[in-house]
């Protein structure tokens, strides 16, 4: 099992994991089960799906103060729902606009005097982007995610994503078919228990009626979630837009059986004195529009902005803004995937400056790339890389979990003290062939580039000697800072 909703299906996991430290997801039955039913003339989907996300997070962090209070759990929710509708700009005619996605759910956090623990990312879903892979992973690596669904015929639809299956098998950092699985609640149905089953209206009139359906049926006791497991993956036969995250699965809905027709966007209801659960359902084809990542994070929302490279062929990641003291403490969540005929051992090292300079640890002489004595510089500087300020035991936690085979996850931890103001590091890997690899072609022996950026914290390599293949396919990494300077 990985971190939070991340998991590995059907792989061997092992290694040195000196600093891995696994935590399990938020479990299924913590998250809030509320349905969507007629709020909002029935367009609640999205504050409906948060809602439920947010119940699965206060429970796991044991802050309450996260959801609206109320007399009791399913009051709780309804409230909460409309403290987000509000906050979100939800309405009966368009439901809940995606511009107001980030800037509701932070103001909700805000009013709920949380916003300093937890916050939200709202992530757009392009196929031109280069990072919808690691974006994905490094949102379900720090808490649940919102999905915001496009229908193929028109509208869209909000499910709370609980879990990631993912297993990119041809190593290329795409989501192909068959590689990905989101285990999520949908609003519509979040389970096939619901207490009662039935109301009695007589008497009342529609508005009235519709008042208490809406606030009555809630999960029966003991209800366990609906989850469900959707199929995603990224479409590159789309002649627009290719490489899209798409999805397909079967919807359920539950109705009140004795619905005749909508009216000025509000259900009309015959005159039976009882209205009764009814389930539809209907196959779902569309895109991901985009998804929200929710975490509890002190860290700031545009934290990857300022760490990430700036080109796709110099992969050096900046932590300058956050020198503290003259230090930088981080912890990274680590998603590796190698499959090479090689061993291929990873880590890192600090550069003086963005053109790959080092500070020969041995004589202090500054070495640029293609200089003598550089690789073996940077050799060197890796292996007291993750070592803790002042400590000479070496903890070696990563090159033991690259050279598998197989994707791996877990967090390693470094700090360093920053150079000229400046902390900024590179990768470096040393294959079983007996090349070391840097990011800069001028300090490799075939005078190439055998590192790419792939967006966000993450980035592949081609590991053979005048680039092979040129698939840049034979290790892969995706990072996610967890802890900067004891912020987490």
């Amino acid at each position: 099992m990985g971190i939070f909703g991340l998991s590995l299906p059907n792989l061997e996991i092992s290694g040195d994991f000196d600093t891995y430290r696994p935590e399990q997801p938020i479990p299924a039955a913590l998250y809030g089960l509320l349905p969507q039913l007629q709020w909002y003339g029935g367009q609640a989907c999205f504050p409906t799906a948060v809602t439920n996300a947010l119940a699965g997070m206060a429970a796991w962090y044991e802050t309450p103060e996260v959801l609206v209070s109320g007399t009791d759990r399913h009051n709780s929710l309804l409230n909460t729902r409309l403290a987000l509708g509000d906050a979100l700009g939800t309405t009966a005619s368009r439901g809940t606009s995606s511009s107001n996605y980030l800037s509701g759910i932070n103001h909700y956090f805000s009013d709920q005097g949380v916003a300093h623990d937890f916050s939200a990312s709202w992530n757009l879903n392009s196929g031109s982007q280069l990072n919808v892979f690691s974006e994905l992973v490094a949102a379900f690596a720090k808490g649940p995610v919102v999905f915001h669904d496009s229908y193929t015929g028109g509208g869209g639809h909000a499910l709370t994503g609980i879990g990631l299956e993912l297993n990119d098998s041809n190593n290329n950092m795409r989501i192909d078919r068959g590689e990905a699985y989101a285990l999520i609640i949908d609003p519509l149905n979040p389970t096939k228990t619901y207490s009662p089953d039935a109301i009695n209206r007589a008497g009342l009139t529609d508005a009235e009626a519709l008042d208490l359906w809406n606030t009555t049926i809630q999960a029966g006791p003991n209800a366990e979630p609906f989850l469900k497991r959707v199929a995603i993956y990224q479409d590159f036969d789309r002649t627009e837009n290719p490489g899209l995250l798409t999805f397909n699965y079967d919807q359920t809905a539950i109705f009140p059986s004795a619905t005749i027709g909508i009216t000025d966007g509000q259900p009309q209801f015959n005159t039976d004195q009882t209205w009764s659960i009814k389930e539809l359902s209907n196959e779902s084809q569309g895109s991901l529009y985009g998804f929200v990542g929710l975490q509890r994070s002190e860290l700031p929302d545009n934290l990857n902005n300022s760490i990430q490279p700036t080109d796709r062929e110099t992969v050096i990641f900046d932590f300058t803004d956050f020198i503290t003291n003259n230090q930088v403490a981080v912890e990274l969540f680590s998603y590796f995937n190698e499959s090479s005929e090689f061993s291929n051992d990873l880590s890192f090292y600090q550069l003086a400056d963005t053109q790959g300079s080092v500070l020969d640890p041995i004589s202090g002489a500054r070495l640029a790339p293609g200089d003598a004595g550089y690789l073996e510089a940077a050799r060197k500087l890796s292996a007291w890389f993750e070592k803790p300020l002042g400590s000479s035991q070496s903890l070696d936690s990563l090159s033991g979990r690259i050279s598998q085979d197989a994707a791996q996850m877990g967090s390693f931890s470094f700090a360093i003290d920053a150079l000229d103001d400046t902390a900024l590091i590179a990768p470096l890997v040393t294959t079983s062939a007996g090349d070391t690899w840097t990011p800069f072609a001028e300090a490799n022996r075939d005078g190439l580039n055998h590192f790419q950026w792939a967006g966000g914290l993450s980035f592949q390599v081609e590991d053979q000697f005048g680039l092979g293949d040129g698939d840049f396919n034979d290790l892969q990494a995706v990072f996610t800072p967890l802890e900067i300077n004891g912020i987490a």
